[in-house]
This record gives structure tokens, sequence and C-alpha cells, in this order.
């Protein structure tokens, strides 16, 4: 028995043991998931720090950016005010003088006229007084007095009308001293601009006078000693490289040209929608200077019609306080203090619509400004536009000028190369004809050749090159140097040079015909026609023999 209880205290203690080991993992793992989350939470919220964080500073940078830049909007709005300001009062100042300086004149003539009508009273009195009989004399000064009278009103009259006059001359004569210095500016611009595109014009003709001198001594310059030998076909293979390479030039030039032209016609459109947008700014301020001067007339009006009514009450009140007459000292002496008070309002009523007055003459003369301010705008915003666009008219008949020179010159040497072209493959024909007739007679006269060749001696060698055609025998020899001086007489432009050259033991003789097989040269390549005699002595090594190439320039 006390086995088996030992036995089921171990089992139960070993459960106990188990069950509690499993809770604790259960728990652990629990408290292991509840960690997770909140360190998961921990970090989302770290996380969400960090943003708030990052925004508060941007919020705050952008406050800050935004306090500075309407401190500076202030500034700058407190400084525009104060410039308004002093314009204003320059302003006023300027038509205070000028009013002050008229009622001045105004003054000397009234008193002037007051003088001449008291004389004219004078001379009257003293007239009737003396004598009845002179009436009709009185009458016809009275007459002559009206007439001056009058005359004098019209002087007046005419006097302030050449006044407005001379102002509006001045105003006139300032804005036009402004438009011409502007004019005079705007000139000198254009005429540096001319000359610079005189210059330029000058350096492209120079170089193309250049150009034109190296076509030219190329076309009448016999080949170079380094061409010696080469084919006519190499040669018009390089002049046309020459001409191409001018005419890629030349398409450059052109393509830049357009691209300019194309530029302008751009900024050509632009100034036309800025001038659409300045029209339209002018209409915007037309209608605004229209509702401002309205607004100004009523409140004009308004002033009247409340004067008036003032006027109307004050006009009452005079005729009741007239009415009432009463004996009494003490009402009297109220009636004093009413009156002292009663003009001591109307002092201030007075001065409040002095200052009413002045408010409103002030925003005349503000409107009058911004209409001024409006009205320039305007005219410098089309004068502006007159001058780009006159700029662009230039440009573009500078580009037209540059363009046209440029298609004259394309044209000439397309014209020149087509010309030379025809000539070199119409002398090529010939050339080739007269060396196949050649070709022909030497067939015949092969063995003859040979013999003679055997029987030369050793002292004289020939050697003649020739492409389409060989000359072995004396004889034949002499019947090609009368071709070749034909070909010379015919030829004006073909050129001789004297090479002295060593003398050779042997007699060597070539006949090199070069075929080529390219489509785009129908003939074959003939080389210049070189003639060399040499004479060798068995008691000398060395001799000075001339050698005569003849070679064709191909010009118009």
């Amino acid at each position: 028995m006390f086995t088996q209880d030992s036995m089921n205290e171990g089992c139960n203690e070993e459960y106990m043991e188990d069950s509690e080991i499993l809770n604790q993992s259960r728990s652990y793992n629990v408290l292991k998931a509840e960690y997770e989350k909140c360190r998961q939470e921990n970090h989302d919220l770290k996380r969400k720090l960090r943003v708030n964080e990052a925004m508060l500073r941007e919020v705050h940078e952008a406050n800050e950016i935004l306090e500075h830049s309407h401190d500076q909007q202030i500034s700058e709005k407190k400084q525009y005010i104060l410039k308004v300001d002093e314009k204003h009062r320059t302003l006023t100042k300027e038509y205070e003088n000028t009013i002050l300086n008229l009622e001045t004149k105004l003054e000397q003539q009234a008193e002037e006229i007051e003088k001449l009508r008291q004389r004219a009273d004078q001379c009257i009195k003293t007239e009737c007084e003396a004598v009845i009989v002179d009436q009709f004399a009185n009458l016809s000064f009275e007459t002559d007095n009206i007439s001056l009278k009058k005359r004098v009103d019209e002087l007046l009259s005419i006097l302030q009308e050449e006044r407005k006059k001379y102002e509006y001359a001045e105003e006139s004569i300032a804005e036009l001293k402004s438009r011409c210095d502007h004019y005079e500016h705007y000139t000198r611009s254009i005429k540096e601009q001319l000359a610079e595109k005189d210059q330029t014009l000058e350096e492209i003709r120079a170089e193309l006078s250049l150009k034109r001198t190296e076509l030219e001594s190329l076309q009448m310059d016999p080949t170079c000693k380094s061409r010696k030998g080469n084919s006519i076909f190499a040669e018009v293979e390089d002049r046309r490289q020459n001409v191409m390479n001018k005419m890629n030039v030349l398409r450059e030039k052109y393509m830049e040209l357009k691209r300019i032209c194309k530029s302008q016609i751009m900024e050509i459109k632009k100034l036309r929608t800025e001038r659409v947008a300045t029209l339209r700014k002018l209409d915007n301020d037309a209608d605004h200077t229209f509702t401002e001067n309205e607004e100004l007339i009523k409140k004009y009006k308004s002033r009247i019609s409340d004067l008036e009514s003032k006027l109307k009450i004050e006009i009452k009140k005079n005729s009741n306080s007239k009415q009432l007459n009463c004996s009494d000292t003490s009402f009297r002496y109220f009636q004093s203090l009413v009156d002292t008070q009663k003009k001591e309002m109307e002092e201030l009523r007075i001065k409040v619509e002095d200052l009413c007055t002045k408010l409103l003459m002030q925003e005349e003369t503000k409107m009058n400004i911004t209409k001024q301010l409006h009205y320039w705008r305007y005219k410098a915003s089309s004068l502006e536009v007159q001058m780009y666009a006159a700029q662009a008219e230039l440009r573009l008949d500078l580009m037209n000028d540059a363009e046209h020179e440029v298609s004259n010159v394309l044209k000439d040497l397309t014209h020149k190369a087509e010309h030379e072209d025809s000539n070199v493959l119409k002398d090529l024909t010939h050339k080739y004809n007269t060396g196949a007739t050649i070709d022909e007679k030497q067939s015949t006269s092969s063995q003859r050749i040979n013999s003679s060749a055997h029987a030369l001696p050793l002292n004289y060698s020939l050697e003649i090159e020739h492409t389409g055609c060989l000359v072995e025998n004396p004889e034949e020899y002499k019947t090609h140097i009368q071709l070749t001086d034909k070909e010379n007489s015919n030829n004006t432009s073909s050129d001789i040079e004297v090479k002295i050259i060593t003398p050779k033991r042997s007699c060597k003789f070539e006949h090199n015909q070069s075929t080529n097989n390219d489509e785009n040269k129908p003939f074959h390549a003939v080389e210049n026609t070189a003639i060399k005699k040499s004479k060798v002595s068995p008691s000398t090594t060395e001799h000075e023999y001339p050698v005569v190439y003849i070679s064709t320039n191909f010009n118009d």
C-alpha cells in the first residue's frame, strides 16, 4: 500500500509539474506575442513620432519663410506708399505754386483793369461837369470804354488760353524730348547692329572672293607635280570633292540661317501675344478708369446735394432767429452765447468741408496720376513692341540677303561644276577616240615595231607612256608628236613642263591600259601623256635630257 501511495504521489507530482510547465510555456508564448505586439506598436509609434517631427519642422520652416516673405512684402509696400506720397506732395506743391502765380497775375490784371476803369470814370465825370455840349463826345467815349472793356476781357481770355497752350506745349516738348532720346538710343543700337552685320558681310564676301580665286587658280593652273601620271578623272574627282565640301559648308550655313529664322518667327509670335496681352490690359485699365470717374462724379454730386441741404437749413435757422426779437437781457446773453457756439460750429463745419474738398481733390489727382501711369505704360509697351518688330524685320532682311547670296553662290558653283564636267567628258571622249585610232595603227604594224626595236642602237632609248596607245617606233613617234602638236594648238590652256632625268641603258616599252569597272565612270581612266627621251653614250654615265609632260587643263 505504501508503495502504491508513493507511486501515486510521484505520478501526481509529475503530472502537476508537467501541467505547470505547460502553463508556463503557454503564458510565456502569450507574453512573447504581447511583447512582439508592444514592440511593433512601439516601433510604429516611434516612426509616427519621427514623421510628425519632420512635418513639424517643415511646417516651421515654411511658416518662417512665409513670415519673412510677408515682412518683405510689407516693407516693399511701405516703400512704395512713401514714394507715392512723396510724388503726391511734389505734385501738390507744384500745383499750389502754379495756382499762386496765376492768382498773383490775375490780381495784377484786375488792378490794372480797375485803374483803367477809374480813369475812364474820372474822364467821364470831368467831361460831364465841364461841358454839356460835349455829350455826344462823352457818349462816344463811353462806347469806346465799353469796347475797350470788352477788348480787355477778350485779351484776358486770350491770355488764359495762351497760358494753357504754353503749359500744354511745355508738356508736349518734354514728352517729345524723351521720345527723341529714346529713338536716338534705338537708332544708335540699330546702327551698331548694322555695322556689325556689315563687318560680317564683308568678311563673308572676302572669304567668298578668296574661295573664288582659289577655284579660278585650281581651274587655270596645270596639274600639280604630285599628280603627275595620275588620271584626269582623279583631278575631276578632287575638284568635285572640293565643290561638295564647299556646298556642304554652305548648306550648314543655310541650315543655321533657317534655324535663326525659325527662332525669329517664334520671337515674333511671342511679341504678338505680348501685344495682345498689353491691349487687353489697356482695355481693362480704361474700364477701371471709367468706373472710377463715375464714382468720383457721384461723390461730387452727393457732396453738392449735402451742401445745398445744409445751406437751406442754415437759411431757415437764420430767418427763425431774426423773427425772435426779445427784450430780456438774460435771453440776449444766452443768445450771444448760442451765437458764439454757432460761429464755432460753422467754422468747424467749414474746416470739415474744406478737408472733404481737399480729399476729393486728392482723389482726383490720384486718378489723373493713375491715368497718366496707365497711358505711359501702354506707350512704353507699344514702343517696345515696335522696337522688337523692327529688330525682327532687320534680322529677317539680313537673313534673306545672306540666304540670297548663299543660293547665288551655290548656283554658280553647281553651274561651274556641271560645265567643267561636261568639258572634261568631251575632252575625254575626244582623247579616247584618238587613242582608239592609234591602237588600230599599232595592231597593223606590230611586226615592224619588233624588228625595228632590235635594230635600234643601245645608246638611244625612247620612253613613251600613254594609257591608250603604245609607241615603240621612231616613225610612229613622229606621228604621235604631230598629233600632240595639233592637240596643243587646238587647246590654248595646255601646259609644257621640262624635267631633267638620268639616261637609262635599256629601251623601255610600256603599255598600261587600266580599265575601271565602276558604274559611275563610263570611260577608262586615262593618265596624262608623258613623253621622255634619253640619250646614253658609252663614255658618259649621266646626261641631261628634256622630258615633256603634256597635260590638259579643263576650264570654262
